[in-house]
C-alpha cells in the first residue's frame, strides 16, 4: 500500500524517496559548509573552490547513479504482495474460500458506489471487486452506539454509506 501511495503521489518508491531525501540533506549540508568557510582567508577560499569542482563531479556521479537506478526500477515489475503468514501443523494451508453474503442488487449497487470512491478499492480488477462486494455485510448502527472499541481486534472494515462517526483515542 505504501508503494502505491508513493506512486500515486508521483514518487517511484519508498526507497527512491528516501534516497532523494538523503541526497537533498547532503546537498544542504554541503551548502552550509561552503557558506561557513567562505568568510575564511584566501587560502581557504582557494581550497574551497577546489572542493567545489570535486563536489560538482560527485554530484554529477550521484545524479547519474540515480538515473541508472530509476531506469532499472522502471523495467522491474513491482512487488504484488507481501505475506507474513506462517503455515505448519498449527496453521495448515488451505484453499482460499471467499465469504459470500447474499444481498440485493440495490445493496450491491450502493456498495459499488461507495467503495469506488476509495483509493483502496477503485483500482481493483472486476473479479477482485466482486469478491470484496460479495464479502461485505450490511451493519446498521444507532446514534450514540460504539462501532469500534479501542483495544479490540481490528478484523472488520467499515464503509460508511451515510451518517457520521466521531473518532477519538482514549489515553489512559
Amino acid at each position: 500500500m505504501l508503494n502505491w501511495l508513493y506512486i500515486f503521489t508521483g514518487q517511484r518508491s519508498m526507497q527512491e524517496s528516501a534516497e532523494r531525501s538523503e541526497l537533498r540533506n547532503l546537498r544542504k549540508e554541503v551548502s552550509k559548509l561552503k557558506r561557513k568557510y567562505k568568510a575564511e582567508d584566501e587560502e581557504m577560499r582557494i581550497h574551497s573552490e577546489d572542493e567545489e569542482d570535486v563536489d560538482d563531479e560527485e554530484q554529477d556521479q550521484v545524479e547519474k547513479m540515480l538515473l541508472e537506478r530509476q531506469a532499472k526500477l522502471k523495467n522491474k515489475p513491482g512487488r504484488s504482495s507481501v505475506s507474513a503468514e506462517v503455515y505448519g501443523l498449527f496453521n495448515p494451508k488451505g484453499d482460499f474460500v471467499a465469504k459470500v453474503v447474499n444481498k440485493s442488487d440495490d445493496q450491491k449497487k450502493r456498495i459499488v458506489d461507495k467503495i469506488t470512491q476509495s483509493f483502496l478499492f477503485n483500482s481493483l480488477e472486476e473479479m477482485d471487486m466482486n469478491t470484496v462486494i460479495n464479502a461485505m455485510e450490511e451493519a446498521i448502527f444507532k446514534a450514540g452506539e460504539n462501532v469500534i472499541q479501542q483495544g479490540e481486534n481490528g478484523d472488520v472494515l467499515y464503509v460508511i454509506e451515510k451518517g457520521t462517526l466521531d473518532c477519538f483515542k482514549v489515553f489512559v
